[in-house]
């Protein structure tokens, strides 16, 4: 099964940057998969943002998420994965 990303690669920078912290196994696994809900979450609030203002509707009848409605969505979305 083909890598997402490059993990050794990933994993060197973390040691890198953080050399004074201790770094457990599997750290960059569980900093990918908290990136992925994140933005899986960013494109749920913005999606329901861009159904709720429904500004453009393309020729299909769907409602495009654009940059304005992820950056409206932007902090709120960062205020709920703040550890």
């Amino acid at each position: 099964m083909r890598s997402v990303y490059n993990r050794r690669l990933f994993e060197r920078r973390l040691q890198k940057n953080f050399q004074s912290c201790r770094i457990v196994k599997n750290l960059d696994v569980l900093i990918y998969l908290d990136y992925v809900l994140f933005i899986k979450r960013l494109a749920q609030v913005s999606s329901d943002s861009a159904l709720q203002q429904q500004d453009m509707v393309d020729k299909r009848g769907l409602i495009p998420i654009t940059d304005k409605h992820i950056k409206e969505n932007m902090e709120q979305v960062l205020r709920e994965f703040r550890g």
